[in-house]
């Protein structure tokens, strides 16, 4: 392999992308985005934006930067007006945005020397209105390196990828928009500049091929790298059809692919916070068909497959290198239903469900988590049989609930859950003196059932409280405290003192709010 340059090459171009960031700046669109704004306007009126870029280090312009502008009309247009720096780092002409309009936000574009920048207005403009606003431009990360074919030779012409996100964001469904971009020269280097501080990932675009090494990691602001290494593989695609139980086309799957290890693999650079990865990992949605199609998963490497659908069981395949068809027949998953309803037995809406199974088959967030309609009713599908699951239940004013255990074989057809109005705990925490100590911790644990209890703990489930997070609070500064929406339950009561020495424990039920709490130490 040939040594890496200690300057770039000569010849390689910088081409940055559509920060994904910008594209949520501001609100959601009322009507689709125009840009640039519709011609043949009456800007007499308008108000007059004047963006200035300028260094930070030594306050010297920065020009031919592009800015863009996002605004709103007062007819709920959403505008993105795109203008670029003169040589004194101002957008010249200045940026006319109509009488009325709120300024969503400002984005500076990143250049090879300069970093990013975002910044939030909210601001509503009025007629001929004169605005000014400064940017002073962080250093940007700059990393060089080569990409090479599986024996180490430069590979000309491939397009480098850069993310300003953590590895994990990158690898999800859709893929988010690059940030920046280069092509690698004749022997395979490139320059990639205009990174700001924070995350980053790096990976290949390139035809019949993958990157089985990627870069990433953590970058300070002005930091060069040199010597990141990316590496080739042959890829093929591999396609597939997915059926559910009843036979038909599981339209509504999704399938997930990736090398055997990558969630525990990573590989050290020889750079402090960065790190190389293995191959990405692959999500995609199944169509109308049942059919998906994996693009560029390396020849020579063992994917694990992970598909997944409303109603069904999750299912496991082994992708051995070289397959290049997979077919999918899922199996039909277990349901627990129910409805929520007050004492009077009437159905009752908004009340939060989180469904919670042992450590062997704990539902995803997909199956998790409901929210009751105005019937009051819920369903949980797709559980494994043979699982024990808990109910957990909450509404803000009513009394958190832990439900269960539940089987698929032995649970009610309907599970009724009666809401009842929530309990407080609540007091002051004083020292030894009587003095009132503020930022103490207070918590509590529900004294369960027995049997609920045992279960919990051999499923390693948390209680109802702990997992809406009703469990514990910290003392304002007058020394007072109070937990809300407690069930007509006894609870152990635990107060903290700052110093982190647990100084007071009581058991006492649900109902008070003139608790005296005196803790012997600070």
């Amino acid at each position: 392999m040939r040594p890496l340059r200690r300057r770039a090459p000569p010849g390689l171009a910088l081409l940055l992308a559509v920060p994904a960031w910008l594209a949520a700046a501001g609100p959601a669109p009322a009507r689709p985005v125009q840009d640039p704004p519709p011609p043949a306007q009456d800007t007499s009126g308008h108000a007059q934006l004047e963006v200035r870029a300028v260094r930070k280090a030594d306050q010297s312009p920065v020009p031919g930067v592009e800015v863009w502008v996002l605004y709103r009309t007062e007819e709920m247009t959403v505008i993105r007006a795109r203008h670029r720096t003169n040589d004194e780092g101002r957008t010249d002409p200045p940026v006319k945005i109509p009488p009325g309009a709120t300024i969503a936000s400002i984005a500076v574009r990143p250049t090879m020397e300069t970093a990013p920048a975002l910044r939030v207005l909210n601001q509503v403009v009025r007629t001929q209105e004169k605005l000014e606003e400064s940017f002073e431009l962080e250093p940007a990360v700059m990393i060089a390196g080569q990409v090479v074919d599986e024996l180490g030779a430069g590979v000309a012409g491939v397009k480098v990828c850069g993310w300003f996100r953590e590895r994990w964001d990158v690898e999800t469904y859709p893929v988010p928009e690059l940030d920046v971009f280069a092509e690698s020269n004749a022997d395979g280097y490139f320059l990639l500049g205009g990174i700001p501080q924070g995350h980053f990932t790096l990976d290949v675009d390139a035809p019949e091929r993958a990157a089985v090494r990627r870069a990433g990691g953590l970058v300070r602001t002005g930091q060069r790298l040199e010597g990141i290494v990316l590496q080739l593989a042959q890829a093929h695609s591999v396609s597939g059809q997915v059926l559910a139980a009843d036979g038909k086309a599981a339209a509504s799957a999704s399938v997930l692919a990736g090398k055997q290890g990558r969630q525990k693999r990573r590989d050290e650079s020889g750079i402090a916070d960065v790190w190389y990865y293995p191959s990405r990992q692959l999500i995609v949605p199944c169509d109308s068909d049942g059919l998906f199609e994996l693009e560029r998963v390396p020849v020579d490497e063992r994917w694990n497959l992970l598909v997944k659908c409303p109603g069904h069981l999750p299912h496991e395949d082994v992708l051995e290198p070289g397959r290049s068809f997979v077919e999918v027949k899922l199996e039909a998953g277990g349901v627990l239903s129910g409805v929520v309803v007050d004492a009077a037995g009437a159905p009752q809406a908004q009340a939060e469900l989180r469904l919670r199974g042992d450590a062997r088959r704990r539902p995803d967030s997909a199956k998790g988590k409901r929210e009751t309609g105005a019937d009051g009713l819920f369903r949980f599908e797709g559980l494994e049989p043979g699982g024990t699951y808990f109910l957990m239940v909450h509404r803000p004013g009513d009394a958190v609930q832990t439900l269960g255990p539940y089987t698929l074989e032995d649970a009610p057809e309907q599970i009724r859950v009666v809401l009842q109005p929530g309990r407080f705990l609540g007091g002051v925490v004083q020292d030894a003196s009587g003095a009132a100590v503020a930022g103490a911790e207070v918590s509590v644990e529900p004294v369960l059932d027995a049997a609920l209890l045992a279960a919990l703990r051999a499923s390693d489930v948390a209680a109802a409280e702990v997992l809406f997070g009703l469990n514990r609070t910290v003392t304002t500064a007058d020394g007072r405290f109070r937990l809300a929406d407690l069930g007509p339950v006894r609870y152990r009561l635990r107060a903290t003192a700052p110093s982190g020495v647990a100084a007071l424990q009581q058991e006492l039920e649900a109902g008070r709010e003139d608790l005296v709490l005196s803790l012997h130490g600070r």
